[in-house]
C-alpha cells in the first residue's frame, strides 16, 4: 500500500465540539498521528451528546457525532489544572510537529501553552489555534458556538 501524505506528522490535538475535530479529523484520515487531549473532569460536548444509535446506553463513547469526528485518532486526558498536567501536556507537545487548538482566546496561555511559549521551546512547531472570535479585535475574549452577541460570557477571562 501507497503511503500516506502526512504519515510522519503527530498532531497534539486540544480542540473540542465541532470545527477544531473537524478540520483535524481530516489530518488523521491522511495518516497523521492526532492525539487528542481532554479533561476527564470536563469532557468534549459531542461527548456527552444525546443523540446515540438506537439501543445503545448513553455514555462518554456512545455519541455518534463525537466519534465520527474522532474516529481515526488516538486520545489522552491531561489534568490541565495541574503542575505535573502542564508538564505531561509540553511534553507531548516537543514530539508533536504541530498544537491544534479551539480554546476561548488565552486559555493556551493561561497555561503557559500558548504559541509564544511553544516557539521558545520548539521554533519549527507549528501552532494552530482557532478560537471563536479569534486573536484580535474587541471582541476576543468572548467564546461561543456562533455570533457572540448570543453568547457573550460576563466576566471573561477569569
Amino acid at each position: 500500500m501507497d503511503r500516506l501524505p502526512l504519515e510522519d506528522i503527530r498532531v497534539a490535538d486540544f480542540t473540542w465540539a465541532l470545527s477544531g475535530p473537524y478540520s483535524l479529523e481530516w489530518l488523521s484520515v491522511m495518516g497523521a498521528e492526532v492525539i487528542r487531549i481532554e479533561s476527564a473532569l470536563k469532557p468534549d460536548g459531542l461527548r456527552t451528546n444525546p443523540f446515540v444509535t438506537t439501543g445503545v446506553e448513553a455514555g462518554l463513547n456512545q455519541a455518534a457525532g463525537y466519534n465520527c469526528l474522532n474516529y481515526a485518532k488516538k486520545s489522552c486526558t491531561i489534568n490541565l489544572h495541574s503542575e505535573k498536567g502542564i508538564e505531561l501536556a509540553k511534553q507531548l507537545m516537543m514530539k508533536s510537529d504541530m498544537v491544534s487548538d479551539s480554546f476561548a482566546y488565552g486559555v493556551m496561555e493561561r497555561y503557559e501553552l500558548g504559541y509564544e511559549n511553544l516557539k521558545k521551546m520548539k521554533p519549527d512547531l507549528v501552532v494552530f489555534s482557532k478560537s471563536a472570535m479569534g486573536a484580535f479585535g474587541r471582541e476576543r475574549h468572548l467564546f461561543g458556538w456562533g455570533t457572540p452577541r448570543l453568547y457573550p460570557m460576563l466576566d471573561w477571562p477569569p
